[in-house]
C-alpha cells in the first residue's frame, strides 16, 4: 500500500476512528474510547480507515493520491505524534512495516499482525459497504436479510448538543424515538433523573421506530456536518455522513 495524503486530514482520521468519549462499563459512565488498533484500505485514490468491535463499527473515507492499493493495520497511538511533527503532505508506504516520509523526515513504524476485531470489522464492512450518504434521503437501505424501516436527516452539532444533554443523566443509554418527522432523544436514571429532547427533522421517509443504543456516536462526527439516520425498532443504528458512517447494535443491559 502506497499514497500521499494531507497530514492534518490523516491526523484528524486517526484521532476520531478510536472512538473517545463517554462509556457505559461496571463502574457507571466514564471517559473510555473504542481502541487504537485501527485498520485501513486503499482502492485507487480512496483510503477507508476502520475500527471496530462485535457491537461498534466506524468508517472514515478520505481522498488521497493512491499509487499502489493494499491493506495495513496500525496504532494510532505510534502514528499521531510523528504526523504533528511532519510537514503538510506524509508519504504513507507499507509492506512488512509501515513507512511515512515528509519532505526530509523519515520514520518507520511497526505493523499490527492482528486487529483484536477484525472478524467484526470485515462483517460490518460486507454489510454497509452499498450504503452512501444522501443529500435528500429518499431510500432506504437493506442491511443484511432485513431492512431499515424509516430514516431522517439532523445536523451533528444537534446530536452532539442532546446526547451530551442526556450524559448528564449519567445513565449511559439513549432513547431515540421518530415518529412523523419528530425526533426524540431520552435519557433515564430514575423516574425523577432524567432527560428529554424533542427535534423536529425537515428529510425524512419511512415509518416510525424506536430503539436504545450506548455509546458516544456523536463524538464521531465533525461539526455542522448534516447526517443520515436510517432506523428500526430494535435494529442496529446506522449513521451516515458524508465522509463517515457509524454502525451500533441496540443496547441491551448484559452487553453493550
Amino acid at each position: 500500500m502506497k499514497f500521499v495524503v494531507n497530514n492534518k486530514q490523516m491526523e484528524k482520521a486517526l484521532t476520531d476512528i478510536q472512538g473517545k468519549g463517554k462509556y457505559l462499563g461496571n463502574g457507571g459512565l466514564s471517559s473510555s474510547k473504542m481502541g487504537s488498533y485501527f485498520y485501513m484500505t486503499l482502492t485507487d485514490n480512496t483510503l477507508d480507515v476502520w475500527n471496530g468491535d462485535a457491537t461498534f463499527g466506524m468508517n472514515i473515507t478520505i481522498a488521497v493520491t493512491g499509487v499502489r492499493n493494499g491493506s495495513f493495520i496500525g496504532d494510532a497511538q505510534l502514528v499521531i505524534p510523528y504526523l504533528k511533527k511532519f510537514g503538510d503532505d506524509v508519504l504513507f508506504e507499507s509492506d512488512d512495516y509501515l513507512r511515512l516520509t515528509s519532505g526530509s523526515r523519515k520514520a518507520s513504524l511497526p505493523m499490527v499482525i492482528n486487529h483484536p476485531n477484525m472478524d467484526a470489522i470485515t462483517r460490518i464492512r460486507e454489510m454497509i459497504k452499498h450504503i452512501s450518504y444522501q443529500e435528500n434521503i429518499e431510500k432506504l437501505w437493506s442491511f443484511g436479510s432485513s431492512k431499515f424501516e424509516g430514516a431522517f436527516m439532523i445536523n451533528s452539532t444537534v446530536f452532539k448538543e442532546a446526547i451530551g444533554l442526556c450524559e448528564l443523566v449519567k445513565s449511559g443509554v439513549y432513547k431515540l424515538n421518530y415518529d412523523k418527522g419528530v425526533l426524540t432523544f431520552s435519557s433515564t436514571a430514575t423516574a425523577s433523573n432524567k432527560y428529554e429532547q424533542s427535534i423536529e427533522v425537515s428529510s425524512h421517509i419511512g415509518e416510525s421506530a424506536t430503539l436504545e443504543y450506548s455509546g458516544p456516536l456523536h463524538n464521531f462526527f465533525e461539526p455542522l456536518q448534516p447526517l443520515n439516520f436510517y432506523v428500526k425498532d430494535e435494529f442496529p443504528l446506522l449513521i451516515v455522513g458524508a465522509d463517515r458512517k457509524i454502525l451500533k447494535a441496540p443496547y441491551n443491559a448484559g452487553g453493550n
